[in-house]
């Protein structure tokens, strides 16, 4: 991979997320074509439907569908960051139950105790921002301290019908890590930008085993799973959530006089 274009193996997943776009009749009416350094993208006229779509209007839409998927696909895929879908959901449950059992030791519990549950400090999970942890949930929660936000009236989290976004990286070195950072606020932004909810799921991915599980599983046993996000509509009753606090810039900014 140079410092234009990505190697292969990224190309290949960029257009098979690319490919997920939508179009007419599902027609899927578009070509590719790859060189040494750039992505060329084709109407495929063969594909035109003569009765639905005589000027080919919807077929060029089809194509920009494409492309726009590309482009977001590419961006997640910065410096070996992708992106995938976990499709199965039962399955992670099971990974992330047990990494919330395995963490059931002093050393960490005592941790989060110390950075959750509070209502007064300027940084950690505030007791208001956090419901009580459901085991019978599509993906079980982490066992904060002092959970007191209430579930929105007549919803469940057993009706979970949220998706979960994996973040991956082929090599796990810092650099990786960064860029996953990076791309894990381009999802949240961009889920924020639509009105969704989100909420990282990374206490899997704390836990050598399961996050090598979650590699396997999730990756193929290629890329270093980073992230996963749980991503969905909020519950239509629900109140908006509170804000986290943060602190002041003066805990965190230096400003060097000239």
């Amino acid at each position: 991979m140079n410092a234009r274009f990505p190697d292969t193996g990224t190309v290949r997943t960029v257009l098979a997320l690319a490919a997920r776009a939508p179009s007419v009749h599902n027609t899927q009416p578009w070509r590719w074509r790859v060189d040494a350094e750039s992505l060329h993208l084709y109407a495929d006229a063969s594909r035109q439907l003569p009765n639905t779509d005589p000027d080919g209007r919807d077929l060029i839409l089809s194509c920009g569908a494409a492309l726009h998927h590309c482009v977001v696909a590419l961006a997640a895929a910065r410096n070996g960051v992708t992106l995938c879908k976990v499709e199965d959901l039962d399955k992670l449950h099971k990974i992330v139950a047990q990494s919330v059992w395995d963490h059931m030791n002093h050393d960490y519990l005592a941790e989060l105790a110390t950075w959750s549950g509070r209502y007064a400090a300027v940084a950690g999970v505030p007791a208001r921002s956090t419901p009580v942890s459901d085991p019978t949930a599509t993906i079980p929660g982490r066992f904060f301290a002092g959970p007191a936000l209430p579930m929105a009236p007549e919803s469940s989290s057993a009706d979970d019908s949220a998706v979960v976004i994996a973040l991956g990286t082929r090599t796990d070195d810092r650099l990786a890590q960064l860029r996953a950072g990076e791309a894990t606020s381009a999802v949240l932004l961009s889920a924020t930008s639509m009105g969704l909810a989100s909420c990282p799921v990374t206490e899997p991915l704390e836990i050598a085993a399961t996050r090598e599980t979650v590699r396997s599983d999730v990756f193929g046993g290629g890329d270093y799973p980073q992230m996963l996000l749980r991503v969905g509509w909020a519950p239509i009753n629900a109140d908006p959530l509170p804000a986290t606090p943060r602190r002041d810039l003066s805990d965190f900014v230096e400003w060097v006089d000239e």
